[in-house]
């Protein structure tokens, strides 16, 4: 707050929470007590480059005079738009009684549960509270999110299982491969490390069908036909065997 007239100038240092594994690491900037200016942390040695286009008006979300601060309940036909304030404990209380007679007239299993991360916070995520009330219903039990359940599967077919390498021991490298990804586009916080390997002599191959605006970066673009993956795949692997070129003690434990 100010003192003596004095505007009071102070800085935060915290993480973005929404529903993405980077968890930025960002600086808040306060005036007087309130938010004034949001940026990454020039200090945090992977997520500091800068945040996400989604997250860089943070603060307007959170004063938008549209921002939902109490639950609503429809009052029209679906798709009318028309809802009604109504407090917590209304809310509250019309849920569990819902639930109460789903369970009651078609059985626990007729309750399906669908949610995220959220803000990756003790209750939607870290905690998994959500999950354990439907674990305590008796709900339907599968994977109640089309996100990480339908990527883990397809990245352990595509890639298979193991560890994954450092990200800032990318510039360490001397040629840095990107496999059908356009990481300049998707992946903000791991292209800088690219472009420093390519700075310091690296060689960069991208292989994607598509000239992506990483491709057009690449010192090498290789614009295979789509589904020849497979067999570019297994040639590389029959040529790195046949000339002895597999560093074999690399690979123990994976």
């Amino acid at each position: 707050m100010s003192r003596g007239g004095e505007v009071v100038i102070e800085t935060i240092v915290g993480a973005c929470p929404l529903d993405c594994p980077d968890a930025c690491s960002w600086i808040v900037t306060l005036q007087d007590g309130v938010p004034v200016k949001l940026r990454g942390n020039p200090d945090h040695p992977h997520t500091g480059k800068g945040l996400c286009v989604k997250v860089n008006p943070y603060l307007e979300y959170t004063r938008h005079p549209d921002r939902l601060l109490n639950p609503l309940r429809r009052v029209g036909d679906k798709g009318e738009g028309r809802f009604k304030q109504i407090s917590w404990d209304e809310a509250l209380s019309e849920i569990a009684q819902r639930l109460g007679e789903v369970s009651e007239e078609f059985g626990s299993e007729a309750i399906w549960p669908y949610l995220g991360t959220g803000t990756i916070g003790y209750i939607q995520g870290v905690g998994g509270a959500g999950q354990r009330l439907f674990n305590s219903l008796g709900a339907s039990r599968h994977s109640a999110n089309i996100c990480s359940a339908a990527a883990y599967p397809g990245l352990e077919y595509t890639s298979g299982r193991g560890p994954s390498m450092d990200p800032m021991d990318i510039p360490n490298a001397g040629v840095v491969v990107i496999w059908g990804a356009n990481t300049v586009s998707t992946n903000q916080h791991l292209w800088p490390f690219v472009r420093e390997a390519q700075k310091d002599g690296a060689e960069l191959v991208v292989i994607d069908p598509v000239a992506t605006r990483t491709a057009r970066r690449a010192d090498r673009h290789l614009a295979i036909r789509p589904g020849t993956d497979g067999a570019l795949a297994l040639g590389l692997m029959a040529h790195l065997n046949t000339f002895g070129l597999v560093d074999a003690g690399a690979h123990d434990g994976i």
